[in-house]
């Protein structure tokens, strides 16, 4: 802290009225003295420019004709109505999180749910409201990690969709990366729907690689990852 030395009030800050600990390079602060030392000595260091990914700030809302040439060929009406019926669906898994919380039981151990053979069978919705956050991103990391990259099933969709549901806003950012990248491995899974789409804008949405890119979709609107749509590969 630094005090003037005029009595009058109006002159410069030039005198230091409490010591600042001293802290050695490498070292733990051990008190408040310490710690300011090291907030300091870090600020001594921050550059006065800084650079920034201009990608983060695209404007979703630009005219058409302004909008980069990946969202033109993402038909509006598909993006419309999955965003609906995701929403509806994360509406419907609020309300039976509250209306049945006494139901609710506490997931299996971690041995059980980190396998992938779990997954293979349809989720029940009891076990996937049981799921606190940190269960929930655990185990998408490990579908992001193992089950997505050895033959994937309609089955896994499903099992994103519905973990995707319960994700609670707004998302941590060590959270946050790993839902970037369960997006990147959806759009890899689903990046076949993207010539589809140009060579007819329609799409069989009954396959299941469909079910891949709207789940990429819904992380880039929903959960508003729009610069991931920068990734898409034609």
């Amino acid at each position: 802290m630094i005090c003037s030395s005029d009595d009058d009030g109006g002159g410069t800050l030039q005198q230091q009225a409490l010591p600042v600990g001293v802290l050695e390079p490498g070292a733990t602060p051990q008190d408040g003295l310490q710690y300011l030392s090291y907030v300091q000595n870090e600020s001594a260091h921050i550059p006065n420019v800084l650079t920034a990914d201009r990608s983060l700030f695209a404007d979703p809302t630009l005219p058409s004709s302004e909008m980069s040439h990946m969202q033109l060929e993402i038909p509006r009406s598909l993006i419309d109505e999955q965003m609906r019926k995701f929403s509806e669906l994360r509406q419907y898994c609020s309300r039976m999180r509250q209306m049945y919380s006494y139901k609710i039981s506490p997931p299996p151990s971690d041995e059980t749910v980190f396998q992938s053979s779990f997954f293979t069978k349809e989720p029940d919705l009891a076990f996937t409201l049981s799921l606190s956050q940190s269960n929930l991103f655990d185990i998408i990391d490990m579908f992001v990690d193992d089950i997505l990259d050895n033959s994937p099933q309609r089955v896994h969709t499903t099992w994103l969709f519905s973990l995707f549901s319960i994700i609670e806003k707004p998302i941590p950012m060590d959270y946050m990366a790993i839902l970037r990248s369960a997006g990147r491995k959806c759009l890899e899974l689903g990046n076949d729907i993207i010539k589809e789409l140009e060579a007819c804008h329609s799409v069989d949405e009954s396959k299941t690689n469909f079910l891949f890119f709207v789940l990429f979709l819904l992380i880039c609107h929903y959960f508003e990852q729009r610069d991931l749509l920068d990734e898409i590969d034609i």
